[in-house]
């Protein structure tokens, strides 16, 4: 496994277990961007509009609440070129989210 896929997995398992905070918005704005690029903060863990634009083009998303109805549920899917879906619970949907997209970045 490459050492970018690796650092996007582990910042999503953060993402399953972790509150939501600066410091893991900006550990997943760290994960995503280029060495000497400019960050440009988004509170990825508290905002759903921001965790949004984490999801990969290309891909779809749903969503809702897991079948207990405790945990936000976040299905993500891709049906072309290559048929591929994502299924996270976390704390929140932002988190959930941000979890997914991840996986789904570390996939492609």
């Amino acid at each position: 496994m490459s050492a970018v896929r690796e650092t996007l997995m582990a910042v999503a398992e953060r993402c399953e277990r972790e509150e939501p905070s600066q410091t893991l918005d900006f550990d997943i704005l760290d994960a995503l961007t280029p060495p000497a690029t400019p960050w440009k903060y988004k509170p990825y863990t508290t905002s759903l509009d921001a965790a949004v634009t984490l999801v990969p083009a290309g891909w779809s998303f749903f969503l809702g609440l897991s079948e207990n109805g405790r945990h936000a549920q976040v299905t993500l899917g891709r049906s072309h070129p290559t048929n591929r879906t994502v299924i996270q619970e976390g704390r929140s949907l932002p988190l959930a989210l941000c979890a997914a997209a991840l996986r789904a970045k570390a996939a492609q």
